[in-house]
């Protein structure tokens, strides 16, 4: 039976029950967390003055997760390792909910300071686990092809998710609220189950070779590896860039919306609105820009920052920061997150799981606790969003350089991996 959106992709016959699946579980997943996103965002507005130290405080809960989760991939086929992590979370969401529910309100303000670092852990460990799994499981010339159409079903949940947030988020109260995205985790692990049930001749089992027992395998493996460490440069200044507008948001949002709860469905939409720019990336150019250049396509993300601080150099006002903001995360989600999980498609088992997994968290709030700690000394100096705006400029066109040069080292392993197996 034909279907369009197969042919579209060109995906083959024996691939598709494995792609459904994985479509299906990243839909749940990223619904859940864009349900849980907003209710974040509108505490970390409200906190903005302490950004700084939430972040900080994200990284240092990440310097003593990483070590103990790579002890679990250490321990643990894929199989298991999965719903252990995942069930981890959801259990953690139902204790916030209740703790919310039936906690003392003099206690209000530290139980948001924790609920904003969880939740910016938690989002961290769920995809970076996912694009983990979805690296070991397709080839490279799969994850060109098929993880443009994963990334837009995760976009169609999240679509969902933001929509649902946006409607029903001041409704059904903040404690009912966040059981939905805990019941749609386990949905998920349900689609992950059938996942691995799929034993076609293309997709790969998971790897045999056990991952080393060291918790700091991972960290050495960065340390040695060009080619990770060119990775871990690009995230690093992605997240740079993304938490300083994230702290240029969350001052212009406060002047534009001084009430709590009117940020929470501008926030909400601001999703929506990013989630439908992202589909439309994800379905009709990702898969396509992969396939016709990969350098190319980690280039762009640079190139929309590149414009948006330029644009927003010459007017840092909430009219101009909307669309900017729109811009680039929709280009995040929708261009670069599928390239960066065909990145690493081309590494070894330790890579995938561990060192992807430093390079996803431990890199990325590194980098923002980096960001938001110059950012608060740099506006207490008095210096305003135009001139940060413009300060950012040539670390973006360095961005460029280093998205090149990563995309060709990632097409050269490729080749030398072929060459290998036909000889």
């Amino acid at each position: 039976m034909q279907n369009p959106l197969f042919d579209y992709f060109q995906v083959k016959k024996e691939e598709r029950a494995a792609l459904s699946y994985a479509c299906l579980w990243f839909m749940t997943l990223l619904g859940g967390y864009y349900m849980v996103r907003p209710v974040r965002d509108a505490l970390g507005s409200e906190f903005h003055e302490k950004l700084k130290d939430l972040f900080l405080a994200t990284f240092v809960t990440m310097l003593i997760v990483v070590p103990l989760y790579s002890q679990l991939v250490s321990r643990f086929p894929r199989r298991v390792l999965v719903p252990v992590v995942y069930r981890f979370l959801m259990v953690n969401l139902l204790i916030f909910a209740a703790v919310m529910h039936w906690g003392s309100e003099k206690y209000n303000y530290e139980i948001a300071c924790a609920f904003f670092v969880w939740v910016s852990v938690y989002v961290l460990f769920a995809m970076s686990l996912f694009w983990s799994v979805m690296a070991d499981a397709f080839t490279t010339d799969q994850g060109k092809r098929l993880f443009g159409m994963v990334a837009g079903c995760g976009t169609i949940g999240a679509l969902l998710g933001s929509g649902f947030a946006g409607q029903w988020s001041a409704r059904m109260g903040l404690t009912g609220f966040l059981l939905v995205p805990a019941a749609l985790m386990e949905v998920g692990l349900f689609w992950y189950r059938n996942l691995e049930r799929c034993k076609s001749s293309v997709t790969r089992t998971p790897s045999e070779r056990a991952a080393s027992a060291n918790p700091l395998a991972g960290f050495r493996r960065v340390v040695e590896s060009p080619y990770l460490l060119s990775i871990c440069g690009y995230i690093l200044i992605t997240s740079l860039c993304g938490t300083s507008l994230y702290l240029t948001q969350a001052g212009i949002v406060n002047v534009e919306y001084p009430l709590k709860e009117d940020r929470i469905p501008v926030f909400a939409w601001i999703d929506f609105a990013t989630q439908s720019t992202t589909v439309v990336l994800q379905f009709l150019v990702a898969g396509h820009l992969m396939r016709y250049s990969l350098p190319l396509t980690l280039a762009i993300l640079p190139a929309a920052y590149l414009i948006g601080f330029a644009v927003l150099g010459f007017a840092p006002v909430f009219a101009v920061l909307v669309p900017i903001i729109v811009l680039t995360r929709a280009t995040v989600y929708g261009v670069t997150v599928p390239a960066q999980g065909v990145l690493f498609t081309v590494v070894s088992r330790d890579d995938k799981y561990k060192a992807k997994n430093i390079i996803d968290t431990l890199v990325t709030r590194g980098g923002d606790a980096a960001a938001s700690s110059i950012g608060n000394t740099l506006r207490v100096g008095g210096i305003g969003v135009a001139v940060l705006s413009w300060a950012m400029i040539p670390l973006t066109i360095a961005w460029l350089v280093l998205a090149t040069i990563l995309g060709r080292n990632c097409v050269a392993r490729v080749a030398e991996s072929s060459e290998a197996k036909a000889e």
